[in-house]
């Protein structure tokens, strides 16, 4: 068998081994139970895929959760697709398979894409070909890893924890914010929505200190920022015309970006073709 031909086979379970470029961190308890009563019941409906390394030794490309739970059901062999790949097809089939999995946590996503990247010096356009995703895409989900380590350690799928959506409102905020901000919306359990309006209404009261002015249109001058900030997928900031001193003052908005991978992904939302490559 050599490069891409794939081979049926049964393989003792004992034979296989995690693929250690999976992007997933943990595997929980109830879920391998669940799944574990399925292939009980139902049996293996779909093969494990996995690369050889070494004579009767292969390694897992997808299926590790089904390998884990065969195990648990008392298996000793399992079907595998078996097929010749090199470590960067296996770093990126194993992330194709996560992406694809609602249940994977889309900062574990970020981290692997991340090590792919640097391992193998892609553009965030060529990691997005591996994706199936949009260069914007990929910007905005490699966005998540400049939230800081302690607000990221509050990221999961449990009760009392962030989800994707408060974290993507915390992303670009002052470190301090990040941290005031997630600890306000775990000790208050509050949904995303809920922290969107808190964050709207500390930056009114800022902006109203720092100019000494207030408004009736301020408050929605915040929400039309936020909603703009999320839509860009870029922090902007929203000025409304008016007078300053007798003088009538010009609105403004301003976007801001980090780097021309970022201001290429805000082209791509705003449907502009920019031809920055060229």
């Amino acid at each position: 068998m050599s490069g891409n031909q794939i081979a049926l086979m049964t393989v003792p379970i004992d034979g296989l081994e995690p693929n250690p470029f999976q992007p997933r961190r943990g595997l929980f308890t109830d879920e391998l139970a669940t799944l574990a009563r399925s292939l009980k019941r139902d049996g293996m409906l779909q093969p494990i895929l996995a690369r050889p390394v070494a004579a009767g030794r292969f390694q897992i490309l997808a299926g590790e959760r089904r390998w884990r739970a065969a195990q648990w059901c008392g298996w000793t062999e399992i079907s595998v697709l078996v097929r010749e790949v090199d470590d960067r097809q296996a770093a990126e089939l194993a992330l194709i398979e996560n992406e694809h999995r609602e249940a994977v946590a889309r900062l574990d996503t970020a981290r692997a894409a991340e090590a792919l990247m640097k391992r193998e010096g892609l553009t965030h356009e060529e990691l997005a070909a591996v994706l199936g995703m949009k260069r914007s895409g990929v910007t905005n989900l490699l966005r998540l890893l400049t939230l800081d380590p302690s607000v990221q350690e509050l990221i999961g799928d449990n009760p009392g924890q962030l989800t994707m959506g408060h974290a993507k409102l915390l992303v670009g905020l002052p470190v301090l914010q990040q941290r005031r901000f997630a600890r306000r919306a775990i000790d208050r359990k509050l949904p995303v929505r809920g922290l969107m309006r808190l964050i709207q209404r500390e930056r009114h009261r800022a902006r109203l200190a720092k100019t000494g002015q207030g408004g009736d249109g301020a408050a929605d001058v915040a929400a039309l920022e936020q909603r703009l900030t999320e839509f860009l997928g870029q922090r902007t900031r929203l000025e409304l015309p008016g007078r300053t001193g007798g003088r009538r003052k010009a609105g403004t908005l301003s976007i801001r970006y980090s780097s021309y991978e970022e201001l290429d992904g805000l082209f791509d939302r705003l449907g502009f073709q920019a031809n920055l490559d060229e």
